[in-house]
């Protein structure tokens, strides 16, 4: 009984350092895209998360800024940012997806 119940505390516990293994492999992606995004011009192309629709999404830097309130609020919603508050400046928004929000480029990390 007992070396039934050890094997499967280890079999539980070689799960649970995978599962570590791949939120920090997620986390170490998430942090070089945003380094990417960020250190990159205006004219340069966002990357985004794969799985992320694109469309109506902003592809640079640049053309993120030209985006209206309506248009970062849809934007918003497609990345499923958490809302912000009714007197949310149109600058924290954009802020919020470039800060959190990177494109997996040709379905791969760049």
């Amino acid at each position: 009984m007992f070396q039934q119940s050890w094997k499967r505390h280890q079999e539980l516990w070689d799960q649970f350092l995978q599962l570590e293994d791949q939120v920090l492999t997620v986390q170490d992606q998430i942090f070089s895209m945003m380094l990417f995004n960020i250190s990159e011009s205006n004219p340069a192309p966002l990357h985004y998360l794969s799985g992320i629709p694109i469309n109506n999404l902003p592809a640079t830097c640049h053309q993120l800024t030209t985006f209206t309130e309506p248009r970062l609020q849809v934007t918003a919603e497609v990345l499923g940012l958490s809302a912000l508050s009714g007197k949310t400046l149109v600058d924290q928004r954009r802020a919020q997806i470039t800060q959190r929000h990177v494109i997996v480029y040709s379905g791969s990390l760049v």
